[in-house]
């Protein structure tokens, strides 16, 4: 990925769409750092890739963020180890507005982070 995009150009974005692109943790590592760092991002569409937040990486960039509203994250490998990630993080993030996470296999202890997490967050 990092071959098609850089940094410079993606942090700037307000609008990122990397629908069906196959995208895993490992090859998606220049998301977390504009996650991160960008004050413009405010819709990032991942849908239909095969990003399982298998490890903290997503979720800490998520936590730290303030301009985001919209996530799209349907149609990935999120299961509940990822999905408790993802809501450790939305305990903590306070802009997100709108999530989507269809089609993924988050099970009951996943969906159970969530709820938890929707109790917590105000923006959502």
């Amino acid at each position: 990925m990092s071959t098609l995009v850089n940094f410079e150009y993606l942090v700037k974005k307000e609008h990122i769409d990397l629908s069906f692109n196959s995208l895993t943790d490992t090859n998606a590592d220049i998301l977390v750092d504009v996650i991160e760092k960008s004050d413009a991002l405010k819709e990032l569409n991942l849908w239909s890739n095969r990003i399982a937040l298998a490890d903290d990486k997503f979720a800490n960039a998520l936590a730290k963020n303030s301009s985001l509203r919209v996530l799209s994250l349907g149609s990935n490998d999120i299961a509940s180890e990822g999905m408790k990630r993802l809501s450790d993080a939305l305990k903590v993030n306070k802009t997100l507005q709108e999530l989507h996470l269809g089609d993924n296999r988050m099970g009951n202890d996943g969906a159970k982070a969530f709820a938890d997490a929707l109790k917590v967050n105000e923006s959502l």
